[in-house]
């Protein structure tokens, strides 16, 4: 049976693909309707789109030097004296070069706007719920509450803390209100690389008792040496754009959307953690056999995740699935059949 042509995996595939069209929009709506408060983030969202961007360049670079390598690799010998390509031909070419320019610019423009603004509104999120969104960008509490600036100076008052809700750092109006001090950095260290550990040791195993099958572009790859030479930094570029892109819609749009209207705030933060690692699960759907073994191997991941942003922030989760990309894309040979 060929990958992605089993009606269930389809199914899945169009669910997947119909939750997350349904966040994007809803994304959009509450970002015009909460403009007022988003906009103060907007820093936070330049930084995701030039993110964005460098991904992008950085993966088009690499795609291009992985060709090069390819084709010259693998011309017969003697291509350079065959008959030249006639007008027509070239014409072609160059035609569906500039189509696909084209579409890559509308893709580049919906990918880097979409992200931007996703980070935006989930910091407004976080910050309504007091979680860290971007930890490493906070900063630490250096004034009690009662030491806030006046109303001369454009404070913004903050609410007093409850038993789910830390201690928040005043701001001046059109800042952001702060979550609590990130936790010790070595706290913040071991977890991430805990995670990441966590996650490649139960990939490992799991592949291990059941292993997967590739599919046939990577099985082609897996027996050639010179096209994976060719093609390790795109794969490199690819696994961390997808952690990067992937936290932030996921871990901190969905999450904390379903969080904030949902009303899940302490224990219960969990049921947003466990619908948006059904949702991320849903979406790796087809991409091995049996099908069902990459949706056992995501789902545990992605609530650990979940878990991970819930103390540390999104700069962790990013860390964490960029690790385990990196290792299991390394340990995928030995682990898959072919």
């Amino acid at each position: 049976m060929t990958l992605g042509t089993s009606p269930t995996v389809i199914a899945v595939a169009c669910i997947a693909g119909l939750g997350s069209l349904f966040f994007a929009v809803a994304f959009l709506v509450d970002w015009i309707r909460s403009w007022s408060h988003v906009k103060a983030y907007w820093a936070y969202g330049l930084g995701a789109a030039l993110a964005t961007l460098a991904f992008v360049v950085a993966g088009a670079l690499a795609g291009i030097l992985s060709a090069a390598q390819l084709l010259a690799e693998s011309a017969p010998r003697g291509w350079e004296s065959a008959p030249g390509s006639t007008g027509e031909d070239v014409l072609a070419v160059l035609l569906l070069g500039v189509l696909l320019l084209v579409l890559g610019l509308v893709v580049l423009f919906i990918a880097t706007t979409m992200l931007a603004g996703v980070t935006m509104l989930g910091m407004h999120y976080a910050d309504v719920l007091g979680l860290p969104g971007f930890a490493l960008r906070r900063r630490r509490k250096t004034t009690p509450l009662a030491a806030a600036p006046a109303a001369s100076d454009r404070a913004i008052a903050l609410p007093v803390a409850t038993a789910d809700t830390p201690v928040l750092t005043p701001l001046p109006a059109g800042g952001v209100m702060a979550a609590a001090c990130p936790r010790p950095r070595c706290d913040y260290i071991l977890s991430t690389l805990g995670v990441a550990a966590a996650a490649v040791g139960y990939s490992a195993a799991l592949f291990r008792l059941v292993p997967p099958r590739l599919s046939e572009a990577l099985s082609g790859l897996s027996g050639n040496p010179e096209a994976s030479a060719a093609l390790t930094l795109q794969v490199l570029v690819t696994v961390l754009a997808a952690a990067f892109s992937e936290e932030i819609f996921y871990r901190l749009g969905v999450q904390n959307f379903l969080a904030r209207y949902l009303g899940c705030r302490g224990a219960k933060y969990w049921i947003p953690i466990a619908l948006t690692s059904l949702l991320w699960t849903l979406g790796h759907a087809g991409v091995l056999e049996p099908a069902w073994l990459k949706l056992a191997q995501i789902f545990p991941i992605g609530l650990v995740l979940g878990w991970l942003y819930r103390w540390h922030g999104v700069e962790s989760c990013m860390l964490a699935h960029a690790l385990f990309n990196i290792v299991l894309a390394a340990l995928a040979p030995s682990l898959a059949r072919v």
